[in-house]
């Protein structure tokens, strides 16, 4: 949800993340934080589509990661080039995460799967 609201408040942070060959970064940026914020809602109510749309959507911004890490290298920022780097297989645990937190959703405090008591 943080990351959403940053998105929305300040997206100038997030436009050096946008790979080059997109276009309308800023308007890109708007549209991730309102999806984020959208996955948050869901996931903390526990929906199924939730997680699933989360995962996609962490899989989407991984290029931009990804462009993140390329161009820290060249900043002369060490500790920029050091988390771009971190960031992306630290999505990996994120996707698993965000899938597992829609599979079951509580209904009248029952799991909604009998099986998984």
């Amino acid at each position: 949800m943080v990351s959403g609201v940053v998105h929305l408040a300040d997206p100038g942070v997030f436009v050096p993340l946008v790979p080059r060959l997109l276009p309308w970064p800023t308007g890109l940026i708007y549209v991730s934080g309102v999806a984020e914020l959208v996955c948050a809602v869901g996931l903390w109510r526990r929906d199924r589509w939730a997680g699933i749309v989360s995962a996609a959507l962490l899989m989407a911004v991984w290029p931009g990661n990804l462009q993140y890490a390329i161009s820290a290298q060249s900043s002369g920022d060490v500790t920029a080039a050091v988390v771009g780097w971190i960031r992306l297989p630290l999505q990996i645990p994120l996707i698993w995460f965000a899938l597992q937190a829609g599979r079951r959703k509580q209904n009248h405090g029952q799991p909604a799967d009998p099986r998984a008591r």
